[in-house]
Parts: C-alpha cells; sequence; structure tokens
C-alpha cells in the first residue's frame, strides 16, 4: 500500500465545490491551510497512527481508482472528516486570502466591483466556520470513541506520536452558574452542553 503522508483527504476541486470559494481563485497558496488543518485538527483527533493509516488509504485511492478503501475508514473520511476540513478551511483561509506576500512589501487586493468587508465581519465568518468545525470534531471523536474495535490503530502509537484528543471545543465558551443545590458549572457552546461527569458534549 502506498505510504504518502503528504496526501490530502481532499481536493481542490471539491474545497470550491463545497464552499463558498470561488473557481478562479488561485489555489496554490491555498495548500498549506489544508494541510494545517489535517495536521492541527485531524491528526490530534484520531492520532498518528489511525491518522496514518487514512492518509495512506487515500493515497493508494489516488494513484489506483479501483482501490477500496475499507468501509469503517471510508465512513470516517466521507461523515466527519470533509467537513472538517471544509469548515476548517474556510476559519483559516480569509487571511491567506487577504494579504499578499510581496518582493518589496505585504498588501492586500481588492477585485474590481466588489466591496471589502470588515474586518468585525472576517472574524464574524471565522467564528461561525470554527464552531462548525468543531460540532464535527466532537462528532468524530464521540463516533470513534463508541466504535473503538473498528480502528485498531487508534489505540496504538509510539512515544513521539499524537495522542487522540478527547475535546473538540476550545475557546468562546460561556460558563454559567448552575443552581446552588448543584456543586458543578455548565458548559454551553453553539447549541451544545457538556456532560462533566461522562466528559463529553450533548448537542440540544
Amino acid at each position: 500500500m502506498s505510504n504518502n503522508h503528504s496526501t490530502l483527504f481532499v481536493t481542490e476541486k471539491w474545497i470550491k465545490n463545497n464552499t463558498p470559494l470561488q473557481s478562479n481563485v488561485e489555489f496554490t497558496n491555498l495548500r498549506p491551510v489544508l494541510r494545517y488543518i489535517q495536521d492541527s485538527k485531524i491528526q490530534m483527533v484520531l492520532g498518528t497512527p489511525l491518522y496514518r493509516r487514512l492518509q495512506d488509504e487515500v493515497a493508494e485511492k489516488n494513484e489506483n481508482p479501483s482501490h477500496i478503501i475499507p468501509e469503517d475508514y471510508k465512513l470516517l473520511l466521507d461523515d466527519f472528516i470533509v467537513h472538517i476540513m471544509a469548515h476548517g478551511f474556510m476559519a483559516e483561509a480569509p487571511v491567506d486570502l487577504l494579504i499578499k506576500y510581496m518582493n518589496s512589501t505585504v498588501g492586500t487586493t481588492t477585485p474590481d466591483n466588489h466591496s471589502s468587508v470588515s474586518l468585525n465581519q472576517v472574524k464574524f465568518l471565522q467564528e461561525q466556520h470554527k464552531g462548525r468545525s468543531q460540532f464535527y470534531i466532537q462528532r468524530l471523536i464521540d463516533y470513534i470513541c463508541f466504535n473503538t474495535e473498528k480502528y485498531p490503530e487508534y489505540l496504538q502509537g509510539k512515544e513521539d506520536d499524537i495522542r487522540p484528543t478527547k475535546k473538540a471545543y476550545s475557546g468562546n465558551i460561556n460558563t454559567t452558574r448552575l443552581p446552588k443545590s448543584k456543586l458543578s458549572r455548565e458548559l454551553r457552546y453553539d447549541g451544545a452542553i457538556y456532560d462533566i461527569k461522562r466528559g463529553r458534549w450533548n448537542y440540544e
């Protein structure tokens, strides 16, 4: 089986077909954004061994279209990972789309006949996509934790491997006091309530 650790889980065509990114956008400088999403989000959830297994499966499929990715692994890609990649990309890409690094300066470009958005609007869109990405990350975590027998690589790992995280949400989480009869805090984020005893998010 191919062992290509530079393989991306989504293609330029897929991103342009499944996000607001326009088809005429130059994609060369955006590939590192997808690489960052994979390494910082997907690998952190899956752990290095399972992450590498999926990369190998996708690389093999790219080289040999007749290759069949095992159903359980394909489910991770189709039901969770592509959505994390899409929303993670839209959260990270605006700065790379806006800022241009040139020989003597760093600047921005403004297309003709288009009005620019404010920094606050950009931040709002980034937070929106970040929240959606985190939703799918937590769904992926919950699914794997309930189906570890299907993914032996999930529980493997060497000392220098990234170990799977069990937490998707970070930042922008509000804590509110519960009634005095309860001795804990209730964590809420974007329609989700954190179950402290079980260590997981429940979605309203």
